[in-house]
């Protein structure tokens, strides 16, 4: 929508249940998570709703993503290992890796 409100439109239509999640610094891409039968993955897309591309797919849920300032990293909340735990990951959703060795509450990570 723009700002005033007016100008609503749908980016995406699945079946499965997709929770959004924070733009990118540059406003180009939104990160979400789609919630399907084999579980949750974090997907990206632009900001007009075109290029949706799957960035996860370990088992275990994979949800709620973020970005950096600088629009270099996307931490989120993985329950791969078992109970959740923060992980980070570049843009393309290449070298993922776990941020914090211990399980964590947070659902939601942001940067600060």
């Amino acid at each position: 929508m723009n700002a005033g409100g007016g100008g609503r439109r749908r980016l995406l239509s699945t079946p499965d249940l997709e929770q959004p999640a924070a733009w990118s610094p540059d406003g180009k891409r939104i990160p979400f998570t789609r919630f399907g039968q084999e579980g949750a993955d974090v997907y990206v897309m632009h900001a007009d709703g075109a290029h949706v591309r799957r960035l996860t797919t370990a088992r275990g849920d994979d949800i709620a993503a973020a970005w950096s300032p600088d629009g270099t990293k996307i931490p989120f909340t993985s329950q791969r290992t078992g109970p959740s735990q923060l992980f980070v990951m570049d843009p393309d959703g290449c070298n993922q890796r776990i941020l914090s060795p211990r399980r964590t509450n947070q659902f939601d990570p942001s940067w600060r």
